[in-house]
């Protein structure tokens, strides 16, 4: 079992360097980053904090929660805070983007950096309906780990084998009849529900955000529009936008290499 902190269970990828903070996606868990974490550690060695979100992998989800993504944030600043991380960056993917776009926006002088993997500030009606059945029709069980791959598979088609099986595996867990899911399906759903629900003078507060910030969205998303990643870029006053060719939603599990080129350089031009 991982280590905790602040109610969360997270991974360490320990280095020497600066810190860098990994957020996963809705339905996902901090272990989808390890295929890639050693060469995010960079020649600087920087030390790699990748928490389980609450209600996915091994952190529960508090009785009585409201699960917005601006919850979600306060947990993960107090994990850092607990950890002693100073002056981190934050990545995250999907869900975890706007995560951390929320903690970047809570605190404007603290973060070194930001990268939001394909993910704007908030969701079309119709984006947010199909994340909702989406959310509700994913099984929360399997008979076998690869009925659990297959299931991946039918939600995910545009995930490659490795991401597959990295999100799978560590994503079940044996029971006396079967395998199931450790994320819970009811805290995630309701995150779905509410996912536009935002607690900054009822806004995201990009403009609040300080920091370097580089904005990424596969070109083949299916959840970010062209419009909707240039709204958010246009609102932080040092960001960038770039568009990774022929990539779908999931930018670090569907072409790793392609993103570790361009998160390195974007850390590079800001000294991370």
């Amino acid at each position: 079992m991982s280590p905790q902190a602040a109610g969360l269970h997270y991974w360490e990828w320990e280095g020497e360097g600066p810190p860098l903070v990994l957020l996963h996606g809705l339905n996902a868990h901090a272990m989808v980053w390890s295929g890639i974490a050693g060469r995010l550690a960079g020649a600087t060695g920087r030390r790699l904090v990748a928490p389980d979100l609450p209600g996915h992998g091994y952190s529960a989800q508090d009785p009585g929660a409201r699960c917005t993504l601006d919850e979600y944030a306060q947990r993960v600043l107090a994990l850092i805070d607990q950890l002693g991380l100073e002056s981190p960056g934050i990545t995250g993917l999907s869900m975890g983007g706007r995560i951390a776009l929320a903690c970047a926006a809570l605190r404007p002088e603290f973060f070194r950096a930001v990268v939001v993997g394909d993910m704007g500030a908030s969701l079309t009606e119709e984006q947010q309906a199909s994340l909702v059945k989406r959310m509700e029709i994913f099984p929360t069980s399997a008979g076998s780990p690869e009925e659990a791959r297959e299931q991946l598979r039918a939600n995910y088609p545009s995930l490659p084998p490795p991401a597959v099986e990295v999100w799978a595996g560590a994503g079940i867990a044996r029971t006396e009849t079967g395998w199931r899911w450790l994320a819970d399906r009811q805290a995630i759903v309701k995150t779905a529900r509410v996912w536009n629900q935002v607690g900054l003078d009822g806004n995201l507060g990009a403009e609040r955000i300080t920091c370097p910030a580089l904005i990424l969205r596969g070109e083949k998303s299916y959840i970010n529009t062209p419009a909707q990643a240039a709204e958010i870029a246009a609102r932080i006053p040092r960001a960038q936008l770039i568009t990774l060719p022929g990539v779908g939603h999931h930018l670090s599990l569907e072409a790793p290499e392609l993103f570790i080129q361009t998160v390195e350089g974007f850390f590079d031009r800001v000294g991370i």
